[in-house]
């Protein structure tokens, strides 16, 4: 870091002082009347190398802060494109296997016996035909009355 900030201070003197050779308006004179005079605007100053050094640092960082996010997406590029294959590779009779699965799992464990609108779930038992080794639901039992609301959410 110092060593960034100690060349790039030597190039920006090394700049204003090759201006400095090369243009006679860049230089601080007494005129005749013994008045000093300025130089040109049109000059590199510190001011214009400090401007430039301070806009290439924060550009740098602001890189670098960007960075993680961009690990994170290339991260989930990935892995979208195995769940993509996955996806591509079932076939048909996966897929009906699966919708076979999933009306079985209803009828064997949706009841309205206690009321209209309750729905009552009695020892579901449930994993994707993708991993049969992996149950998702094993004796899941729930009430839900009529009127409410309920959400199931947990890892896949």
């Amino acid at each position: 870091l110092y060593g960034t900030w100690a060349l790039g201070l030597w190039y920006g003197s090394y700049l204003i002082r090759q201006d400095m050779k090369r243009h006679d308006y860049c230089n601080y004179r007494r005129d005749s009347s013994g008045d000093l005079r300025e130089p040109n605007n049109k000059c590199i100053s510190g001011g214009d190398v400090m401007t430039a050094f301070l806009c290439v640092l924060f550009g740098g960082l602001a890189l670098l802060q960007a960075l993680p996010g961009i690990a994170a997406y290339q991260l989930a590029r990935s892995e979208a494109t195995r769940v993509f294959k996955i996806i591509d590779e079932a076939d048909a009779t996966s897929i009906t296997d699966a919708a076979n699965v999933k009306a079985a799992a209803r009828r064997a464990s949706v009841s309205t016996t206690r009321g209209a609108g309750t729905i009552e779930f009695v020892d579901v038992q449930f994993s994707y035909p993708a991993r049969p080794d992996r149950p998702v639901c094993a004796g899941l039992c729930l009430d839900i009355p009529a009127g409410t609301t309920c959400a199931l959410v947990g890892p896949s």
